[in-house]
């Protein structure tokens, strides 16, 4: 696979695993599935950033630990682990921050106009997702949150916002790879 067509699985990975569509109690979208495609794609981003080499046992355990939800989901059953789920946010914070850096150092060598808003949009996501994490952890936090709506409201809208903006900007980047890969072939004509 080459690192254009793995910036596509990245791209469609992050749809799976920030679109959440439900019938009944299945997800539809399921996060699995963008981690699968992630791991997928990481030997190709792992050519250009040898980094990234370090992602992959994390993808894998987070896809195990989403495939395993959304199995127990199917046949209702939820159970509440608390410090694995802590465990898992920490784990999800550092592979998106690690991911997104990576493809942003590579834009950037590559001398890609998306470098620049890649790095920005990890450290707003990383900010978003860590505030996320922390209310339930913070009892005084979920409470002054639950009694204002419009402050749950607005972190909700602005991470949701962010995750489009990644989504785009990860698509538009693949774009600007195919266009740089014909510009060399259009010159030797």
């Amino acid at each position: 696979m080459n690192y254009q067509d793995a910036i596509g699985k990245i791209s469609w990975g992050y749809l799976f695993i920030y679109i959440s569509l439900n019938l009944g109690s299945v997800n539809i979208f399921p996060s699995w599935a963008g981690f699968l495609l992630i791991y997928l794609a990481l030997g190709a981003v792992a050519a250009m950033d040898p980094s990234a080499k370090l992602l992959k046992p994390f993808a894998l355990l987070l896809l195990a630990e989403d495939l395993a939800e959304w199995v127990l989901n199917i046949f209702s059953m939820a159970p509440d682990l608390y410090w694995v789920d802590v465990f898992i946010n920490v784990i999800i914070l550092y592979f998106h921050f690690q991911l997104l850096t990576n493809l942003s150092n590579i834009a950037e060598g590559q001398g890609s106009q998306h470098a620049g808003r890649l790095k920005k949009l990890r450290t707003i996501q990383t900010i978003f997702m860590t505030v996320i994490a922390l209310i339930p952890v913070s009892k005084r936090a979920a409470i002054t949150l639950a009694e204002n709506g419009l402050v749950v409201f607005g972190i909700g809208l602005v991470s949701v916002i962010v995750m489009l903006v990644i989504c785009v900007t990860l698509f538009q980047y693949k774009r600007e790879l195919r266009g740089m890969e014909e510009k060399p072939s259009l010159a030797g004509e």
